[in-house]
């Protein structure tokens, strides 16, 4: 977060931290594009424990893939019609 990004940005990024949600892309209140991500992610499509089962797992994706078929589900092209936004 930075304090250059516009209001409205900051107003989602305080939003989501304070009500612990976010509806809609998660990408929006992480600034991605600055990191030449390209996709957005449907923050809410996450699955019930979600969380937790990351947090608590033994990092053997190899066998396991329960992360990327989430985000497989979850993570799509970014419009490239709109045009980015400029953050910073």
């Amino acid at each position: 977060m930075n304090r250059s990004w516009p209001s409205d940005i900051l107003k989602k990024v305080f939003r989501a931290y304070f009500t612990r949600r976010h509806r809609g892309d998660l990408f929006d209140i992480i600034n991605a594009e600055k990191y030449g991500v390209s996709t957005s992610c449907d923050n809410a499509g996450f699955p019930a424990g979600f969380a937790e089962r990351v947090l608590t797992c033994d990092k053997t994706c190899e066998s396991c893939s329960y992360c990327e078929n989430v985000a497989k589900r979850l993570i799509r092209e970014r419009d490239t019609s709109l045009p980015p936004q400029d953050w910073d």
